[in-house]
C-alpha cells in the first residue's frame, strides 16, 4: 500500500490531476487573454483599413470629378483668345459638343456604377474576412480549457 506521502506527491507532481488542472486553466487563459485581443486588434484594424480605403477612393473620385469640370471650363475660357476658337466653334455649330456635354451626364453614371459595384464586392469581402475572425474567435472561446 503506498504511503501518504507519495499519494501527495504523485497530487502534485507533474503529471498528476492538480497539476493538469493547473496546466489546462493556464492554456486557457493563455488563450483568452493573449490570443483573443490581438484577434480583435485584427479585426479591428482591418475595418479601419477599409474604411479608410474608402474614404480615400471617394474622396479621389470627387476630385477627378471637380478636375473635370474645371478643365472644360479652363477649354471654354482659354478658347475665347486662342487659335483653336474657330474649330471648336465648328463642332459646337454642328452639335459635336453638346452632344459630348449631354452624353457625359450618362459616362458618370456607368463611372458610379462600376464604382458602387467594386464597392459592394470589397463590402462582401470585408464581411467575409470579419466573420471569419470572429468564428475563428469564438472558436478559441469555446474550445479553450480543451486545448
Amino acid at each position: 500500500m503506498p504511503s501518504l506521502i507519495s499519494l501527495l506527491l504523485g497530487f502534485f507532481s507533474s503529471a498528476g490531476p492538480i497539476a493538469s488542472f493547473f496546466f489546462r486553466i493556464g492554456k486557457s487563459l493563455t488563450v483568452t487573454t493573449l490570443i483573443l485581443p490581438i484577434q480583435i486588434t485584427l479585426i479591428g484594424a482591418l475595418v479601419v483599413a477599409k474604411v479608410a480605403f474608402l474614404i480615400a477612393l471617394i474622396t479621389l473620385l470627387v476630385i477627378i470629378f471637380n478636375r473635370v469640370i474645371a478643365f472644360f471650363d479652363y477649354i471654354d475660357g482659354f478658347l475665347i483668345n486662342s487659335d483653336f476658337y474657330l474649330p471648336i466653334k465648328i463642332l459646337e455649330s454642328i452639335g459635336l459638343m453638346d452632344a459630348f456635354y449631354d452624353v457625359m451626364p450618362f459616362f458618370i453614371i456607368i463611372l458610379v456604377s462600376f464604382f458602387t459595384l467594386f464597392l459592394a464586392n470589397l463590402v462582401i469581402k470585408s464581411l467575409t474576412m470579419a466573420s471569419d475572425e470572429f468564428y475563428k474567435v469564438g472558436m478559441l472561446l469555446n474550445t479553450g480549457i480543451k486545448v
